[in-house]
Formats: structure tokens, C-alpha cells, sequence
């Protein structure tokens, strides 16, 4: 619930600071006093765009800055996948510079716009006049449904169902979208598939050729130089090898008399027979290396062949000519095979469709179970409402192709007399019948989804007296689950508040100012009888007030 609001330097507020408590509290105020103002502030932590309008002050930033306290609500998962701190606390801040550059904060971490809408949705809802019309609006009729049926598993179900529809149909689509678009081409892939196959390259090919391009090229400048190593080894007047085995011999012969020497005669020895071996394979390398003028030139033939076509196709390597040639062929199968991929993915789309049409209608048996008690739970806070003849029926069209929420179009009907037909409620109920209707929807949801804290805003529009008091029980009731923040201009509503919120205005050096107070016993009188006759307080309206208030 909200237990703390703090807005500074917003539209007509320089500073404001208030705590709230749980249950049903009533905020009242003149005309104008500023009452929309505070609405407008908590807006913007519901993630409403803003601009330097806002600013008292332009040399100041606005700061909004809301405390909830969230330890029975079971936001710990929420918080945590929106990778947030999260504690029995949560405090939500916007901040509007007077270059007009807007910064959120959820717990002291800044976030993005659609974040912070995202955890105000599950902090608080705002209920204004204008939301009277969302009875009109079918998927505020799905979602309030689907709250009640309590159908999260048939929801998942038919969503998935249906993601996986629309792949089907988006592979179809795609594949006879580019099979027709490819089929003129097919030729021209055709000729370009036989110039690759045609070269019959192997990967590694081109690698292989310019290595032996390399040695044919310097062939004789190769065989020059593995001689002048031989020579260095083995030569006629003596070379490395000859030399040192004539000191192994001289090693071997000083073993009896210098025992040391014959850890000397091994190393040598060694030596000896590894550069023996490096002149057997110096040797053979060189008689290799011959300089061949035909083998050079088909080398050479080969390698343009090569660098030909990663020219003419924008090929780095044999590789990506060979990668090529694999996915046009890929391409002039799938126009070869259309017929028969065709049907193969019709079946596809064939057999998603049906599984999401089975999923839909699961979910619309959810939601139609539960149409009836709806019904009959509106009608009954209607009647508590003042609307002893009200009749409610929730009905559903069924759509002809598959939506994101399924196959119903839902409607409310409603009449408010009896024997009479029973007609969209958005188009004939009056404008105090569509705020009962509307607080008798929101009644019903309360009673299943967990939210800390609702504020209504002026909702009683066009009711008054008795009507007035029975939205005030209802909103009392409601106190009950959760918090309710009502802003009223009717005395019968205010007194149901087991608090009392008074905004005002005020005139300070020159300028005014909003502000709000929490009303004591004595001023809630006075208040009430304020909005009972007016500003001339009459000694009646003090006394309806003290019996408005005792009543409660």
C-alpha cells in the first residue's frame, strides 16, 4: 500500500509530503484546489510522459516520489526479473529536469519508462471518469474475465499454441513468397552451379597449388641452397660429419684415462647421428626440387581457374565457392520440390491451426464458465448500489479467425429497468450508472487480484445522497482487502473514509501553492459541512455532518 507521497516543485505543489494509511481514506477539496494535480503526479510514476510544463519552477527539477510497502504481495519473482532489489519496501521516483529530460527510479535504480509502468501496474490503479468508458473496450472485458476465471494454464496454453501457428503460417508464407520469386532465376543459378561444379574443386586446393607455384618458381634458387647445406655436412675435404667422428673417436680413447670424457662421447655421438639424419633429408629434399616449365604452367592454369571464379562470384577461398555452390543447389531443390514442401508445410499450418483452434477454445470454455457468476456479482452490487432493477449479462461473439487473446469478442450488457431489453452498456447507460457499473466491476476484481492500492478519482460523477452513500460502503468494503484512496466531491462518500485528506490552496509572498493535511475529528466536521452547504456554515450542516460521520 501507499504509505508515503512526496512531490516537489510540480505544477502548483512547491513541496508536499503525506502518509497514508491502510483501509478506505477520502481526500475532498474545493474546486480547483488542486485535487487533479496530485493525479497528474501520480501519472507520471505510473510512466505517463512529461515536459517542462510541469515545473513550478523552471530553475528547480521535480521530483515525484512514491513508498509502498509490498511485504504481503508477493512481488519478489516480479522484482527479480526485472533484475530490481527487492525488500517490504518499494519506492518509485521520477525526477523531470528543466531541460525537460525525465529520469525514472525504482529503489534508488534507475530504469527505463516501460519498467516503472511496469511495476507501477502492480503498485496502484488509478480510476478515473474516463476509464467508465472501458466497458466499451473488449480487452479490458477479456482481462477482467480471465481475472476471474482464474485461467493463467489455458491462457500459456493457447498462447504458445498460437505462436506456434503463426510461425507455420509465417514459413508457408515466406517459402511460396521466395519459391516464386526464385523460380525467374533459376536459370541463371542453374549456369552458375555448372561453372562451380564444372572446376571440380576440392577445400584446401587453392592452398596446395600456390605452395607448390611457390617451389616450382624458386626451384633452382631451393636446390642451390639445400646443396651449400650438404656441402656444409659432407663435402671432399671434409665436412661436419667427418669432423666429429673423428672426435668421437678421440672421446672414446680418452675414457680410460679421463672417465669424464665418456659422458662427453655420447653427446657428441648424438650429435653426430641427428646431423647425419638432417643431411640424409637435405640431401633427398634437394634431388626433390626439380624445375618443371609443363607442371608449372598447369599449375598456373589451375590457379587462374580458381581465381576466376572468386572474382566473378566475390569469393575469399575455395571454401565459400564450394558453400556457394551447396546453397544454390539447396535453392534450385526447393523450387523443384515446391509442390511437395508446399504441401508439406500446409500440413504444418494445418496441424498448428487446429492445435491453437482446440487451445482457444479451452480457453474460451474458461471464460465463459464463470459469465454467470459475473453476472449475477455485478447485478448484486448494483442493487446495493441503488439499482434494484439492474440486470447484467456478459456475452461473447466468437471471432472468425484466431487474435492474440483467442476467438472471443466480449460485450456487457446491461439494463437498469426492468422488462426492458438489454443493450450494450457503454452506449445507454447515463453517466452515474456507468460509474456504479464501474465500481461494482472493480469491486469484483479486487476480490481476486492482489494490488496494494486503488484511487479513485471523482468516479461519483453524477450520483448524489443515498447513491452517494452506497458507493461510499462499497468503497469501504473494498478498504477492507486493500487500500482505497477515493477523490470526492460528495460529503456522503468522504464520510465513509476511516481517514480524511483535505487539498487546498494557499497564497504565500505573492504566489500560490497546493497543499494537503490529514483532517482531525473536529475538521472533518467542518469540512463535511462545507461540502454540505457551502462555504457559509450552517449550524444544520454541522449537525448532518457529526450524523454522517456517527453513522460510520
Amino acid at each position: 500500500m501507499l504509505t508515503h507521497l512526496h512531490i516537489s516543485n510540480y505544477a502548483l505543489i512547491k513541496k508536499l509530503d503525506i502518509d497514508f494509511a491502510k483501509g478506505f481514506s477520502a481526500i475532498t477539496g474545493e474546486t480547483g484546489a488542486g485535487k487533479s494535480i496530485m493525479i497528474g503526479a501520480l501519472n507520471l510514476l505510473a510512466g505517463q510522459r512529461a515536459d517542462t510544463k510541469v515545473l513550478l519552477e523552471e530553475a528547480d527539477k521535480c521530483v515525484i516520489e512514491a513508498t509502498f510497502d509490498v511485504s504481503s504481495y508477493g512481488l519478489d519473482k516480479l522484482f527479480e526479473s526485472l533484475d530490481l532489489d527487492y525488500g517490504g519496501e518499494c519506492v518509485i521516483r521520477r525526477e523531470i529536469s528543466r531541460s525537460g529530460k525525465s529520469r525514472a527510479f525504482v529503489n534508488d535504480s534507475p530504469v527505463q519508462l516501460p519498467v516503472m509502468r511496469e511495476v507501477a501496474s502492480h503498485l496502484f490503479d488509478i480510476h478515473s471518469q474516463h476509464q467508465n468508458l472501458l466497458l466499451n473496450d473488449p480487452s479490458f472485458l477479456l482481462g477482467f474475465v480471465d481475472a476471474i476465471a482464474g485461467n493463467e494454464k489455458e491462457r500459456d496454453d493457447y498462447r504458445h499454441s498460437y505462436d506456434e501457428y503463426l510461425k507455420a503460417k509465417r514459413d508457408r508464407d515466406n517459402f511460396v513468397k521466395n519459391a516464386s520469386k526464385d523460380s525467374g532465376e533459376a536459370d541463371y543459378w542453374r549456369y552458375q552451379l555448372n561453372q562451380i561444379n564444372d572446376a571440380k574443386l576440392h577445400d584446401g586446393e587453392q592452398e596446395e597449388l600456390e605452395e607448390e607455384l611457390n617451389v616450382l618458381t624458386h626451384a633452382e634458387e631451393i636446390k642451390t641452397g639445400m646443396y651449400s647445406i650438404n656441402e656444409l655436412f659432407d663435402s671432399d675435404d671434409g665436412g661436419i660429419l667427418s669432423a666429429l667422428k673423428k672426435q668421437i673417436g678421440i672421446a672414446s680413447s680418452l675414457q680410460q684415462l679421463f672417465p669424464q670424457a665418456g659422458a662427453l662421447c655420447e653427446r657428441i655421438e648424438n650429435a653426430y647421428l641427428e646431423l647425419k639424419d638432417v643431411a640424409y633429408e637435405v640431401s633427398g629434399l634437394a634431388d626433390d626440387v626439380t624445375f618443371d616449365q609443363e607442371r608449372m604452367e598447369s599449375v598456373n592454369a589451375r590457379l587462374d581457374v580458381i581465381y576466376s571464379l572468386q572474382q566473378k562470384f566475390h569469393a575469399a577461398t575455395v571454401a565459400d565457392l564450394l558453400n556457394l555452390a551447396e546453397e544454390i543447389s539447396g535453392k534450385l531443390s526447393a523450387i523443384e520440390n515446391f509442390d511437395e514442401q508446399k504441401d508439406l508445410l500446409e500440413k504444418q499450418l494445418a496441424a498448428a491451426h487446429a492445435k491453437a483452434g482446440n487451445a482457444a477454445a479451452a480457453l474460451s470454455d474458461s471464460r465463459a464458465a464463470v459469465f454467470d457468476s459475473i453476472s449475477k456479482g455485478i447485478e448484486a452490487a448494483l442493487h446495493g448500489l441503488g439499482m434494484p432493477n439492474g440486470e447484467v449479462k456478459v456475452v461473447s461473439r466468437t471471432k472468425e479467425e484466431l487474435s492474440p487473446s483467442g476467438k472471443d469478442e466480449l460485450s456487457m450488457l446491461f439494463t437498469a429497468n426492468k422488462n426492458r431489453e438489454l443493450q450494450d452498456a457503454a452506449q445507454i447507460a447515463s453517466g452515474g450508472e456507468l460509474a456504479r457499473l464501474m465500481l461494482a466491476v472493480k469491486s469484483i476484481i479486487c476480490r481476486v487480484r492482489v494490488l496494494p492500492t486503488i484511487i479513485f478519482d471523482e468516479i461519483d460523477t453524477g450520483v448524489s445522497g443515498e447513491i452517494a452513500a452506497k458507493m461510499g460502503d462499497m468503497m469501504k468494503e473494498m478498504g477492507q482487502r486493500m487500500q482505497v484512496l477515493s477523490i470526492t466531491h460528495l460529503p456522503q462518500i468522504a464520510a465513509k473514509g476511516t481517514r480524511q485528506y483535505k487539498v487546498y490552496k494557499q497564497d504565500d509572498s505573492g504566489s500560490t501553492t497546493t497543499n494537503i493535511r490529514l483532517l482531525d475529528d473536529g475538521q472533518r466536521v467542518d469540512e463535511l459541512a462545507v461540502m454540505l452547504s457551502g462555504n457559509i456554515i450552517t449550524q444544520a450542516a454541522i449537525d448532518n455532518a457529526k450524523e454522517l460521520l456517527k453513522n460510520e
